[in-house]
């Protein structure tokens, strides 16, 4: 069964450089299959957003280069892989 789980805050040295939101990981049980992270932009050449990295079976995807505004989309987009990638498994 997949599911969202959201990423733990960071703690000691990375909670004064990794600031801000921490996105969000697509889980089937202890593998991650997809990552969810917000990219802070930078000032004049790119505005803030979110994406996805994903790699199933040798399937990779990253997203990067298109950055949607709001995490629910960048996870929108992130089943929607997921779903045409990997076909459906049966009841374990």
């Amino acid at each position: 069964m997949m599911r969202w789980r959201k990423k733990p805050l960071e703690k000691g040295f990375g909670l004064k450089f990794f600031k801000g939101a921490k996105g969000y990981e697509l889980c089937e049980g202890n593998d991650v299959l997809v990552r969810v992270m917000f990219d802070p932009g930078w000032k004049s050449v790119r505005p803030p957003g979110w994406f996805f990295v994903g790699d199933i079976d040798g399937k990779r995807m990253n997203t990067c280069d298109t950055l949607v505004s709001t995490a629910e989309e960048a996870k929108e987009n992130a089943d929607a892989w997921v779903r045409k990638v990997r076909p459906p498994r049966g009841k374990r």
